[in-house]
């Protein structure tokens, strides 16, 4: 599932690498944000009085957008929290949860949001953990060198690519092609 350390690519960021201490941003409430405005009452900014939140995040966006050779040809980049898989769901669902990672025709779908990472000692949930796409949210692209100077896992290419179709999926299920 996991690269190997001495794999790891330190210098551009790749679909599906794993962030370290990066804030979330996947559910703001809209009852905590203020705007700010101007003598003119004209909005000029807003705070928003919630404690930050602080975790890992797996990177969701293209890897051919990212790379830093073709000229970072995006203008944001697209995170997902990775959550504790004893918080996601009830534990007598966690097997079901931990089985659901690849899409098979014909198979029901009731985890779409998630997609399973097995225990991993650079992430502090020693059951494992799930990458919940139902709070993704994006960062602008100047925010790439931060971003990267917390990337600590890097994932197998097979397995960026499994989040990608789970990820596509989860959002074209409305369609009536796959059955949740």
């Amino acid at each position: 599932m996991y690269k190997d350390a001495v794999d790891l690519e330190k210098d551009a960021l790749r679909q599906g690498d794993i962030i370290a201490d990066t804030q979330i941003f996947g559910a703001i409430n809209l009852k905590s944000i203020t705007f700010l405005n101007n003598s003119k009452n004209e909005y000029e900014g807003w705070q928003c009085k919630a404690k930050p939140i602080f975790s890992y995040a797996v990177v969701l966006s293209h890897s051919c957008e990212l790379d830093p050779a073709n000229g970072i040809k995006l203008t944001s980049i697209i995170l997902a929290p990775v959550r504790d898989i004893d918080t996601a769901t009830d534990k007598s669902k966690i097997d079901d949860l931990k089985n659901s990672n690849l899409l098979r025709p014909g198979q029901t779908h009731s985890y779409l949001k998630y997609f399973y990472l097995e225990p991993h000692p650079g992430i502090n949930f020693s059951n494992g953990s799930v990458v919940d796409f139902s709070k993704t949210y994006s960062l602008k692209k100047d925010s790439y060198d931060e971003i990267l100077k917390h990337k600590i896992i890097q994932l197998q290419e097979t397995v960026a690519e499994n989040i990608a179709l789970k990820y596509s999926a989860y959002f074209y299920r409305a369609a009536g092609v796959i059955s949740a």
